[in-house]
């Protein structure tokens, strides 16, 4: 008896998950496709909601049945009914990807809290990889929004018991991420200004950032014998440089955008650093550092293979956005396990 209990108990417990997996493949598909709404629309400036979605080419509104995320693609064939143009294959493989992620986060966590936060990291990245691959750009209407959302995902979720703690955690991140792509971007310029050509590269940033430090660091010496002074001085750090990116972007919005010159010797643009912030926010620290890890590895062999194949010049920019995003998700999904796996490669416990 005990054990037919226990077969029909199993039973239950996979049809439960296979309906949990259904649902989240068909609200990845729904989100996939508004994803690409937003990656065309938000860099023209465009309404993300009115029109509804037409053909980009004839304008022509698409019908209930060609707006069905995947299934309305192939059903046209992969081209407008009305004026016979292609439709780019990404937009069914943005769906079919998001679909996946978001079966991939419920397998791994369960209809929970947690679950819907990491779909809404996931979509974040995922638009913010699209936009920055057509653009080269990461815009801060996603970006500033997706650190804030962060840090009430440490404090009302990851230490939704002490909420003070979460926000400790992620101004952490977002300073350790911020930091670390600043330094980054910094040695870089001084790289490429040595190996092109002479001119001012430093600014009063990295001097600012070691006085904020300094003055967190002695914060914490004060703060709580449970939290090391370093983090409370890199928290502090974020807290600052957050403030101060916030006025910044909120007070450039409405106005034209100041692009840097296309034979400036950058590095790093000043998006990815913000996003560094933002996983920062999200993953804490340590998944942070797995996330520039496994990113930096990606976005190094991409830009070696282009650059031998001769796809990229010399100093010809790509897109790192989403190769930052990668390591995210990577790190989201299984990082607790990489951490575990390289302290017990070098011994510690």
């Amino acid at each position: 008896m005990s054990g037919y209990t226990s077969e029909r108990l199993v039973g239950v417990v996979v049809a439960i998950t296979v309906w949990a997996v259904v649902v989240a493949l068909m609200l990845g598909a729904a989100v996939g496709s508004f994803l690409n709404v937003v990656a065309y629309r938000l860099p023209l400036g465009l309404s993300l909601l009115w029109p509804g979605s037409r053909c980009p080419d004839c304008l022509t509104p698409l019908g209930a049945t060609e707006n069905i995320p995947v299934l309305g693609w192939l059903l046209l064939q992969g081209r407008c009914k009305h004026c016979q143009r292609p439709i780019a294959p990404r937009y069914p493989l943005v769906e079919l990807l998001t679909a996946g992620l978001f079966a991939l986060i419920v397998l791994k966590v369960g209809v929970t809290v947690v679950a819907a936060g990491y779909m809404i990291l996931v979509a974040l990245l995922l638009a913010l990889s699209l936009i920055d691959f057509d653009t080269l750009e990461l815009p801060h209407e996603l970006t500033l929004p997706g650190i804030y959302l962060g840090l009430g995902w440490q404090m009302g979720v990851i230490f939704g018991d002490s909420p003070l703690i979460g926000l400790l955690e992620g101004l952490l991140g977002y300073g350790v991420g911020v930091l670390l792509l600043d330094t980054i971007a910094v040695l870089g310029r001084i790289y490429l200004w040595l190996k092109v050509r002479s001119g001012a590269l430093l600014s009063w940033q990295p001097v600012a950032a070691l006085g904020v430090l300094g003055a967190g660091w002695g914060l914490g010496l004060f703060f709580s014998p449970q939290v090391p002074p370093w983090a409370v001085g890199l928290a502090f750090y974020g807290a600052v440089l957050l403030s101060w990116d916030t006025v910044f972007i909120l007070r450039s919005f409405g106005q034209k955008p100041i692009l840097e010159e296309a034979d400036e010797l950058v590095a790093l643009g000043g998006g990815d650093v913000l996003l560094a912030g933002l996983l920062g926010s999200w993953l804490g620290w340590q998944g942070l550092l797995v996330a520039l890890a496994v990113g930096f590895l990606t976005g190094t062999v991409y830009g070696l293979g282009a650059r031998l194949s001769q796809r990229l010049g010399a100093l010809e920019r790509f897109a790192f956005g989403p190769f930052l995003a990668l390591g995210g998700v990577v790190s989201l999904l299984w990082g607790n396990i990489l951490i575990d796996n390289y302290l017990g490669f070098l011994g510690i416990t």
